[in-house]
């Protein structure tokens, strides 16, 4: 099940790092291998979660860019400090992300929310979806 292995990239601003390291627990624990841009890196090995550190894209090769690209990350976890600037590198990744198709969390309570999912043993055809407009 694709849903539940693969590996994650999470790249969080400086608020959201103290969560993160739950968050890539739990990610770690369904079974995911964890990347994380290197500020993020290090929170997460502080907080006793093994994880590969990754080059931000602006930042030399190999960098985030050849590993989406070489079609190694399944979800990306990514929240940004300041705003939608196109040359901002975050932008960049969430971008890169949507072109590949690949999983993309904005907030780490949506990232949360899809890990309880996956905990239940829950598939995306078991959630009835509800329409917003309708409520």
């Amino acid at each position: 099940n694709k849903m539940t292995r693969g590996s994650v990239l999470i790249s969080v601003r400086g608020r959201d790092k103290n969560e993160a390291v739950g968050l890539a627990r739990r990610f770690k624990d369904l079974g995911f291998k964890i990347y994380a841009t290197v500020g993020t890196s290090k929170v997460l090995e502080d907080g006793g979660i093994e994880n590969t550190p990754v080059r931000k894209i602006s930042e030399e090769r190999p960098n985030i860019e050849d590993l989406i690209d070489g079609e190694y990350i399944d979800y990306v976890v990514s929240t940004s400090e300041k705003g939608r600037l196109p040359q901002l590198d975050e932008v960049k990744l969430r971008r890169k992300a949507v072109e590949r198709g690949i999983g993309l969390f904005t907030a780490l309570d949506t990232a949360a929310a899809f890990c309880s999912s996956l905990e239940t043993g829950k598939r995306l055809d078991d959630i009835e979806l509800v329409e917003l407009n309708s409520i």
